[in-house]
C-alpha cells in the first residue's frame, strides 16, 4: 500500500492512494518475480484541493522554469496493474508555465474527463504573448477498440519558438480525426487553409551542452566482461502514423526574404523506433518570392516528394522564373532537401555567372577570371544597400555561381575577390556611401600577398586618387 501527501509551501493539498495485490492463486513473492504482477488487482486515488502549481520547478529542474494555478484532479482507478486505466476529472484554469525551450504560456484552461470507454479534453486554452490556442479532443470507444479520435484546435496568431528562437506564426485551423490502439495512433489532420508566417531570421543550431558521451576526460574506465545475459523477446514498437492534408489555401509568408506561396499537401509521417519517415507530396499551388529586394521570381512548379525515406531525403522540383526588364532567368532546383542542386539559365541565354551577376546586382559586367566590375547606378547601389543579399538565399542561390572566391555585400559596398595564387589574392571593393571630395574611393582594387606564414603584404588604390600599403606580421595562438 502507497499513501502520499504533497503540500507545497505556495498552498493547496494532493493525495495519492494505491495499492496492489497477489494475483489469486499466487504470493506476493513470486508475483514481484514473474509476469504475474502484470495481473495483479490494483487500486488508484488521486484528489487535490485547490493545488497550486508553483512547485513544479522543483519536481522538474531545468524544464520548467516558472508556474502557477490551480489544480483540482479527482481520478480512481481498479483493476489488474498492466491495464489499470483511471476515471475521473482534472481541471486548471488560469495557469501559467515557463517551459524550457517553448517559452511562457499564460491562461492555460483544460477541462479533462476520463471514463472506462472515453477521454475527453473538453476545453484545451492557452495564450503565448498575442497569440492563443483553442481546442477540444475526444478518444472514445475503449471498450470497443479501435478507439475513435476527433477534434479541431484552432490557431490564432501563435507564435511557435525553440530555445528562444521564433519558429513561426500560426493563423490556422486544424481538425483532427483517426484511431488508436495500445501499439498503434492512426491520426489526420486536416487543414482548410490559413497562414504560416516565417520569421525574419531562420533558427539557428545550437550547440548541446551536454556531455559527449565520445568523449572522456581521465583515465579509462577498466571493463570487466560481465556474464552474457538471455536474449528478452523484442517488444513490438509503438507506432504512430500521422497524415497531413491540406487541399490548398495555406500560405507560407515570410518577410526577409519576401515570400507568398499557397501550398496543397497530402503527406504522411511514420514514427516507429525512434525514426521518422515521410511519404506523401507537398506542391506550390501559386506564388512568388523574392530573394532580393527587386528580383521577385513566379513559381512556376514546385514540388517537394517524400518516398518512404528521412525528411531531408524528399526530391525536389522547382522551377522559378524572374521576368526583367531585359533579361528573363530561369532557376531551376533539384536534388534533395539535404543536398538541393540549382541551375541557372536565361534569354537571351548567358553563363550562370553572368546570370548569378544579374540576379545580385542588375547588370551583366562581370569579366570572367577577374574581379573588375563596371560601376552601378544609383538604384542599383540603394537596392543593393538594403543588405538582403547578405541573406542565405542569395549565398545558395548566387554565391556559389559566381567565378570569385569572395564575395560580399552589407549595406555600405559590394565586395569581390580571386586567389590567383595561393598566396596572392586581388579584390574589388564598390562603396555606395563614398564620398570622393573627403578623399574616399567609390571603386577600389586591393591586392594581398602573403609572403610567409606570419609576414603579410597588403595594399589598395581607387578612384580618388587614394590609397597606402601596409606590411603586416601576425601570430596565432
Amino acid at each position: 500500500r502507497l499513501d502520499l501527501a504533497l503540500l507545497p509551501v505556495a498552498g493547496g493539498r494532493l493525495d495519492l492512494a494505491a495499492t496492489v495485490a497477489p494475483p489469486p492463486g499466487a504470493s506476493l513473492g513470486s508475483a514481484l518475480d514473474g509476469d504475474a504482477l502484470a495481473r495483479a488487482p490494483a487500486t488508484l486515488r488521486v484528489t487535490s484541493d485547490h493545488l497550486d502549481l508553483a512547485f513544479l520547478p522543483a519536481l522538474a529542474p531545468g524544464l520548467i522554469r516558472a508556474a502557477s494555478g490551480r489544480l483540482e484532479v479527482n481520478l480512481a482507478g481498479a483493476g489488474p496493474l498492466a491495464t489499470l486505466r483511471p476515471t475521473g476529472t482534472l481541471r486548471l484554469d488560469g495557469g501559467r508555465m515557463a517551459v524550457a525551450e517553448l517559452g511562457d504560456w499564460t491562461g492555460i484552461d483544460l477541462d479533462l474527463a476520463i471514463s472506462d470507454r472515453a477521454f475527453e479534453l473538453r476545453r484545451l486554452a492557452a495564450r503565448r504573448g498575442r497569440g492563443t490556442l483553442e481546442g477540444e479532443l475526444s478518444l472514445e470507444g475503449f471498450d470497443r477498440p479501435p478507439a475513435r479520435l476527433a477534434g479541431k484546435l484552432t490557431f490564432h496568431r501563435l507564435e511557435l519558438e525553440r530555445a528562444g528562437m521564433p519558429l513561426a506564426e500560426l493563423e490556422l485551423p486544424v481538425v483532427v480525426s483517426g484511431s488508436y490502439t495500445p501499439d498503434r495512433l492512426d491520426a489526420v489532420l486536416d487543414l482548410p487553409g490559413g497562414t504560416v508566417r516565417l520569421p525574419p531570421k531562420p533558427p539557428r543550431t545550437l550547440q548541446s551542452l551536454e556531455p559527449r558521451p565520445d568523449i572522456l576526460v581521465g583515465r579509462l574506465p577498466v571493463r570487466r566482461r560481465r556474464p552474457r545475459a538471455a536474449a528478452a523477446a523484442p517488444a513490438t514498437p509503438f507506432v504512430a502514423s500521422i497524415r497531413l492534408r491540406c487541399p490548398g489555401k495555406l500560405r507560407i509568408v515570410a518577410d526577409n526574404p519576401r515570400m507568398d506561396v499557397e501550398l496543397k499537401s497530402d503527406l504522411t509521417f511514420r514514427a516507429a523506433g525512434g525514426a521518422v519517415l515521410a511519404d506523401g507530396l507537398v506542391e506550390t499551388v501559386q506564388g512568388r518570392v523574392e530573394p532580393i529586394p527587386g528580383r521577385s521570381f513566379r513559381i512556376d512548379r514546385g514540388r517537394a516528394i517524400f518516398s518512404g525515406e528521412a525528411l531531408g531525403a524528399a526530391r525536389l522540383d522547382v522551377v522559378a522564373r524572374h521576368d526583367g526588364p531585359a533579361i528573363v532567368v530561369t532557376t531551376r532546383v533539384g536534388g534533395t532537401i539535404d543536398t538541393p542542386s540549382i541551375a541557372l539559365s536565361s534569354l537571351p541565354p548567358l553563363d550562370e555567372a553572368s546570370i548569378a551577376m544579374y540576379i545580385a546586382t542588375g547588370r551583366v559586367q562581370l569579366k570572367q577570371g577577374t574581379s573588375s566590375i563596371g560601376a552601378l547606378g544609383g538604384e542599383d547601389a540603394s537596392q543593393l544597400a538594403l543588405g538582403a543579399v547578405t541573406d542565405q538565399v542569395f549565398r545558395t542561390l548566387v554565391a556559389g555561381k559566381l567565378p570569385l572566391d569572395q564575395v560580399a555585400v552589407d549595406t555600405g559596398a559590394l565586395r569581390a575577390g580571386k586567389y590567383l595564387t595561393d598566396r596572392f589574392f586581388v579584390g574589388f571593393v564598390r562603396r555606395f556611401d563614398a564620398r570622393p571630395e573627403l578623399g574616399q574611393n567609390s571603386n577600389e582594387v586591393r591586392v594581398e600577398y602573403q609572403i610567409d606564414s606570419r609576414w603579410t603584404l597588403e595594399s589598395r588604390y581607387g578612384d580618388a586618387q587614394s590609397g597606402g600599403a601596409s606590411l603586416m606580421w601576425s601570430w596565432d595562438y
